[in-house]
């Protein structure tokens, strides 16, 4: 996003180079033309200093919230690939809580930066109206000086509007085009990873409900045991059967689990590692070799740019610095003078009107106290106009300094995120050796993932067979320990088995529905988005036209006055 910046010419003080002289009659007190101008000098001096501060102030907002919403659509994207690792309902709650975060801190960005812009657009007014106040007083006996002041002061009211819209739609559509990214980048993703999690769970539940019916069949084939010592031998083989489960095949299981686990997390990482960096969130599409290149060449170029304009802006700033203490020291001269030369002025003044009430003052002397008051008026304007380009040039070496330090702290982030960036992408680069690499990867982590799964199930079928064999004989020893009647025992198994099987099955065809559903939605209708995103870019543009052509008639106002008063 270009930085954005209200255009406000500010003028040099209206009242520059114009010359007024004074007759030897003269009224005793200090004339409303002379206290008029010396109005018009300070009330234009301290607009032109707010000016130049809410100026500054529109900057460093903008410059914020484009920081604030990059970072929160960096940390949104990272917690989008995590949202689609996952593995677990929990972890993928858990991550898409955390993109909830990220979009919350985008719109607190976007928030906070409309409400401070409309603050200082309240102050650029206030600024402009007491500007306008100024040069309306220095203009008031010029009809062609006032009327290009009056069409100066609608000029740049239209700027200053149209900017602040400008801006604030820029702002806006920066937002509107990254939550664009996250619905192409993400959605189809996104369900697919629902629909994985949901076969997953049918694999858990098939799995429970095959191991209910071997439970449900070891009941119904004791149904015509009644003999204790038969239910004894029952339930020795049943111990049997538990103890090759749990010493023999479960750890087995378990060695070619941990083997499947291990191929799986190195095909995640290789995959993810390229795919994090390879991804093109704008076009749902993994670079090509030659866009990587491409790519990879412009983040080195800009690398290279932002390691000069680091450079150039710690020399700016050096020299803005130093060169801030001659003119503050300028500055405060240039204050203490004005103050000498009117402390002068009312002195003359003073001096002037003893003379005219003294009655046995001559002509002579009347006329020398008029030319003492007519210098001394005419070094205290010189003062004013001083002040004031001393001033201007202070504010003006204030804000270069604040403008280099920005420069320094924008360059430094810009190398600290490049080198990171061209070091992932050289990663990249060293793993993909042809167009049929993403494929490739994509297929080995599936086919890891597949296997992996299928080595958890292998040792979950068998973990729950010897936790039915244990409930089992242990139903069994109990009884026959208290006596209860066997056959009791086996239809009240028979009947919680038979309604764990209809419940289970249920809720398989239930998932399998839900699934269907899913399957049905995995295309995204952007369209939406799309039109209000162009319908936005039109407005900005819009506003863009406008504000150039009200800059324009600013310079063309601003040059007869230039012209007026130099």
């Amino acid at each position: 996003m270009k930085k954005l910046k209200f255009y406000i010419p500010v003028l040099a003080i209206a009242c520059a180079g114009i010359v007024f002289s004074t007759t030897s009659c003269v009224d005793d007190n200090e004339s409303q033309s002379v206290t008029q101008l010396r109005g018009a000098k300070a009330d234009q001096l301290k607009a032109d200093a707010e000016l130049k501060r809410a100026q500054a102030e529109v900057e460093k907002i903008l410059a914020e919230a484009e920081k604030a919403l990059k970072e929160a659509e960096a940390e949104r994207i990272k917690a989008e690939i995590e949202y689609r690792k996952a593995e677990t309902e929990y972890q993928k709650k858990y991550w898409a809580e955390e993109i909830k975060k990220m979009e919350k801190a985008t719109e607190v960005a976007i928030k906070k930066a409309e409400a401070e812009l409309e603050r200082e657009k309240a102050n650029l007014v206030k600024a402009q109206q007491e500007l306008a106040e100024a040069l309306a007083k220095a203009a008031v006996e010029d009809p062609e000086l006032k009327a290009a002041v009056l069409a100066y002061q609608d000029a740049i009211a239209k700027v200053n509007a149209h900017t602040a819209v400008w801006s604030e739609k820029t702002i806006r559509l920066a937002k509107e085009n990254e939550l664009l990214a996250g619905y192409k980048a993400g959605k189809n993703e996104t369900l697919a990873n629902d629909i994985r999690l949901k076969e997953r769970d049918i694999a858990n539940m098939n799995i429970g409900l095959e191991n209910d019916k071997a439970d449900l069949k070891r009941w119904q084939d004791l149904l015509a045991t009644t003999d204790i010592k038969d239910i004894e031998k029952e339930i020795a083989k049943a111990k049997a059967d538990e103890k090759a489960l749990l010493f023999t095949d479960i750890p087995a299981l378990e060695n070619k689990r941990l083997q499947a686990e291990i191929v799986c997390n190195n095909a995640s990482n290789t995959w993810y590692d390229f795919y994090d960096n390879a991804y093109n969130w704008r076009t749902g599409e993994v670079y090509t070799i030659a866009e990587l290149n491409t790519i990879l060449a412009d983040m080195k170029a800009n690398l290279a740019t932002a390691k000069a304009d680091k450079t150039k802006a710690e020399a700016d700033f050096t020299a803005a610095t130093s060169a801030l203490v001659g003119l503050h020291t300028d500055f405060r001269k240039a204050e203490a003078d004005k103050a000498k030369t009117r402390e002068a002025l009312d002195k003359a003044i003073e001096d002037r009107n003893t003379v005219y009430n003294n009655p046995s003052s001559t002509q002579a002397q009347k006329d020398a106290a008029d030319a003492a008051v007519t210098a001394a008026d005419t070094a205290d304007n010189a003062a004013a106009v001083t002040l004031a380009d001393k001033s201007n040039k202070y504010y003006d070496g204030q804000n270069k300094v604040d403008n280099a330090q920005h420069a320094v702290e924008d360059a430094t982030n810009a190398i600290n995120y490049l080198t990171e960036d061209i070091a992932d992408m050289e990663a990249v680069k060293a793993i993909y050796k042809d167009e049929s690499t993403p494929a490739t990867l994509k297929a080995a982590y599936d086919k890891a993932r597949t296997d992996y799964y299928a080595a958890v199930d292998a040792k979950d079928v068998k973990v729950r067979e010897a936790n039915s064999l244990r409930n089992y004989y242990w139903t069994l020893e109990s009884a026959v320990f208290n006596g209860t009647y066997i056959g009791d025992i086996k239809e009240q198994q028979i009947e919680r088995l038979e309604d764990a099987i209809a419940s289970t099955t249920l809720a398989i065809s239930n998932i399998e529905r839900d699934i269907k559903e899913l399957e049905a939605t995995t295309t995204y209708d952007i369209s939406t988005k799309v039109a209000e995103i162009a319908a936005l870019t039109e407005e900005v543009a819009q506003e863009k036209l406008q504000m150039d052509a009200a800059k324009k008639e600013a310079a063309v106002a601003k040059a007869i006055i230039d012209a007026k008063i130099k």
